[in-house]
């Protein structure tokens, strides 16, 4: 949790996103179209460091700035 929050104002993101971990086998992601949240699998929490799990938070929240699942949505919608 604090790593993600030392990224976030790197990347504009002022408000604050819950980082979930879980025990199933999902890879990380972003999900939450007005609260986005960031799922990890605990594996993967639990074999990295906070230097290995830095670049893979930063990737998941370009996901958030870039407005990913709202346009995910759009296209949904549109089809």
């Amino acid at each position: 949790q604090e790593c993600l929050h030392q990224i976030m104002p790197r990347h504009w993101l002022r408000n604050r996103i819950r980082l979930v971990i879980t025990a199933t086998d999902i890879g990380p992601a972003v999900m939450g179209l007005f609260t986005p949240k960031l799922v990890l699998p605990a594996n993967l929490v639990s074999q990295c460091d906070p230097n290995t799990l830095r670049p893979i938070l930063m990737h998941e929240l370009i996901h958030v700035r870039r407005l990913d699942l709202f346009w995910g949505f759009l296209q949904v919608l549109a089809t």
